[in-house]
């Protein structure tokens, strides 16, 4: 990662951290076959195709029953295609340099990630564990992206921040839901207090057994030579005289090591404790915490090699777990199970959604809390407040002149775009709405949510404008692509919702029709406002 650091990383660098800590690749080149579904490329096409075949001779179109009549004979289907695994990582290598070019490439390549996830991991309950780290902590550095604005140059020291307090213990929370016995191998894989939670994993599930490693390595020796015992028969053994085995001593010297740990050779040499435990430790449990361990100490490698002093500084003011440790369904993140509940077309639960609120505010109430934070104490609305509240919410910007020491550039230029704007200078306001998007990007936080209101705004007026000349083609080529960048980036890391396409019809629909709603209702006040 780049010295010179003026954004949090982005969701494609993140993505690439989380598919290396998992442990997915290796040097052998081996072909992988995927299930594809059809991409939304190929689904737009399709029904591009369906309204040419439906256009009648006086230009107009046939009926919706026809349109969909059409595209069901029409529309693309799964299909098998060949990869290299080595295909799949650099195409990854590629979105941690450029980022996801959009949600659907993000979506599509999650499917990808899935079955490479079941070819490396052929234990279901492994597999799907492996998978759910993947999935969840996408979702969680999304929601942190959303809601925290950080100050310049504390960028990278914000995203360390989100690894060791809020990723560490989300996984730590998922393999505790794979266990029917939460205090069973806790393994304190947290990474506040531990830098090696495969030596302290190993270390706790010895002690568990009544074993010390001496003996392990003895075991090890002896399993060599005695391929047709079983791991029980091997323990009722007498191994005090046996020597140790030195794979199985090399392989555990290792682990407090900052070393790169191979996930076969380590779960082979400590599989065999298994027996000794008590017996309402299953196999899938044993193995998901050990395999937890491997993916915290993947993910502290990848914080030791980041140019910062903050890496193994515990930050003071984070006294409060999120996701919490002790309880279930932490899949996904708090804002998202809110959108979630709003958006559900079936009664609210009054009493999930309020605790699902308190547990939101708490988040947004700790993460000001922060010396990261440029927001801080100031009166700025969370992401969901904004999108959800139709009350009127107080300027920012203002504020943050007044009481930031530094002012990032992105609040700057958008200031200017205002200025802009008030006077009716549409180019200049164009040319500092651009400057400021990129910048506010991995940057702004929630403010980004109301700089995005406001650049779809600012582009609804323009062609409102142009087209009273009949001068829209002016639109498309200096606005359309201000509002669809700024579209772009809201819909991948979750501001805006996104769309999906029916298999069948091709018809475009909202994933969120309530949240779509409230965002058109919070760009037409704007655009109101538009003088």
């Amino acid at each position: 990662m780049s010295l010179e650091i003026q954004k949090m990383p982005t969701l494609g660098y993140f993505n690439k951290i989380i598919c290396d800590s998992l442990g997915l690749w290796s040097s052998d080149l081996k072909d992988i076959y995927f299930d594809v579904p059809a991409n939304e490329e190929e689904r737009k096409k399709a029904l591009q195709d369906a309204f040419c075949v439906t256009k009648k001779d006086d230009d107009t179109y046939g009926t919706l029953s026809e349109l969909i009549s059409v595209t069901s004979e029409i529309s693309p289907g799964q299909k098998e295609i060949v990869r290299k695994n080595k295909t799949i990582q650099s195409h990854i290598n590629y979105f941690s340099k450029e980022d996801f070019a959009s949600y659907d490439e993000l979506v599509d390549f999650k499917g990808y990630i899935k079955v490479v996830i079941e070819d490396v991991y052929k234990s279901s309950e492994l597999s799907d564990f492996a998978y759910k780290i993947y999935e969840s902590s996408i979702m969680y550095y999304r929601e942190f992206v959303r809601e925290h604005a950080a100050k310049p140059r504390t960028y990278l020291d914000s995203y360390i921040f989100f690894v060791k307090s809020i990723l560490i213990d989300l996984i730590e929370s998922l393999s505790n839901d794979v266990s029917i016995n939460k205090n069973h191998l806790s393994g304190n894989v947290n990474g506040e207090s531990n830098d090696w939670p495969l030596r302290t994993f190993v270390d706790s599930v010895t002690e568990r057994c009544g074993v010390s490693l001496h003996r392990l390595h003895q075991f090890h020796d002896f399993k060599l030579n005695h391929k047709n015992y079983s791991d029980k028969a091997i323990w009722n053994e007498d191994l005090s005289s046996q020597s140790i085995n030195t794979r199985s001593k090399q392989v555990i010297g290792r682990l407090n090591k900052n070393n790169k740990i191979k996930w076969n050779g380590f779960y082979s040499i400590i599989n065999p404790l298994l027996q000794l435990l008590p017996a309402d430790i299953d196999e899938a449990s044993f193995e998901v915490k050990a395999y937890s361990a491997f993916v915290v100490h993947n993910i502290n490698r990848h914080l030791r090699e980041l140019p910062s002093k903050d890496i193994y500084t515990k930050n003071k003011l984070w006294d409060w777990n999120y996701p919490m440790l002790t309880s279930g369904n932490n899949y996904f993140p708090v804002s998202d199970q809110l959108d979630l509940i709003v958006n559900d077309e079936e009664v609210i639960d009054g009493q999930k959604i309020q605790a699902s609120m308190q547990r939101y505010h708490e988040l947004i109430k700790n993460l000001r809390l922060l010396s990261y934070s440029i927001i801080g104490a100031l009166e700025v609305p969370s992401t969901l407040e904004f999108l959800y509240s139709k009350n009127s919410m107080d300027d920012p910007i203002e504020a943050m002149f007044k009481t930031s020491a530094e002012v990032p550039i992105w609040i700057c230029e958008w200031n200017r775009a205002r200025i802009s704007v008030s006077s009716s200078d549409a180019a200049s306001a164009l040319h500092h709405y651009k400057n400021s998007l990129e910048s506010a990007k991995y940057s702004a936080g929630p403010l980004f949510i109301i700089l995005y209101t406001e650049i779809c705004a600012f582009c609804k007026h323009q062609y409102k404008e142009l087209k009273k000349n009949n001068e829209e083609h002016l639109f498309d080529r200096f606005y359309e692509p201000l509002g669809a960048e700024a579209a772009k980036y809201a819909i991948l890391i979750g501001y805006a919702p996104g769309t999906s396409r029916d298999p069948k019809t091709l018809i475009p629909r909202s994933t969120s029709p309530k949240k779509s709603a409230f965002l058109m209702y919070k760009i037409d006040l704007k655009m109101k406002a538009i003088t």
